[in-house]
């Protein structure tokens, strides 16, 4: 479940694009890497637009592994998230699913096959639908499942969250409510992961929907 990810490299050549989709990963707590060494090989994902494919060829980088191209007219964070699930070897991202627990933070995690993407936690409703739509939008998958944990005691931002949700997902998309109980009692390091909040941990269990009543 908690796959150790292989290197993100970036060979962006324009700048705003560059900076935009390095941001987007490390939101996503992936943290790029340059492409200094000239006729060396790099293991792991590489993300080039039209300027940086060029790059590589001329430096003589042989990329072992995945070639992403990226075009600067692209959403970044969909490149981010196309880069994490390429680094986890994931060749069928099917089931997609996201968990999303409330709590005085909402934990949002995405699995994508068996391997969790990502596992944060953001302040608000309007952060986690954002985060949410992005996720479903830019990795395809044969199945969508959202499950949104209910709580335990009264949260105002619960019914606003699913509310929107209801509204701003497609129609293929599942949407499924759970219980919360004792969602967060999973170890706080998975491997590749490192240290994760409560509200992540949550969300995780959330999507797996491994929960004790």
């Amino acid at each position: 479940m908690g796959i150790e990810a292989r290197p993100i490299y970036i060979a962006i050549m324009d700048p705003r694009t560059m900076i935009r989709v390095s941001r987007a990963l490390r939101e996503l707590d992936a943290e790029p890497k340059g492409i200094y060494r000239e006729g060396s090989r790099i293991y792991g994902v590489a993300l080039a637009d039209r300027e940086g494919l060029r790059y590589l060829e001329r430096a003589r980088v042989k990329v072992v592994g995945t070639l992403i191209r990226v075009s600067p007219s692209e959403d970044p964070m969909c490149i981010a998230l196309r880069a994490i699930v390429a680094s986890l070897g994931v060749s069928d991202p099917s089931p997609l699913i996201v968990g999303i627990d409330l709590g005085d933070n909402i934990g949002v995690a995405l699995i994508a096959g068996r391997a969790v993407v990502f596992a944060k936690s953001v302040r608000n409703h309007y952060r986690a639908l954002d985060l949410v739509c992005s996720s479903l939008r830019c990795v395809e998958s044969q199945r969508k499942i959202v499950r949104v944990g209910i709580p335990r005691k009264e949260c105002p931002e619960y019914e606003k969250l699913v509310e929107s949700l209801a509204r701003a997902l497609d129609e293929d998309v599942e949407l499924e409510l759970v219980p919360e109980a004792r969602s967060s009692k999973l170890r706080s390091y998975i491997g590749g992961l490192g240290k994760l909040s409560k509200d992540a941990r949550a969300a995780i269990n959330i999507a797996l929907a491994r929960l004790e009543a």
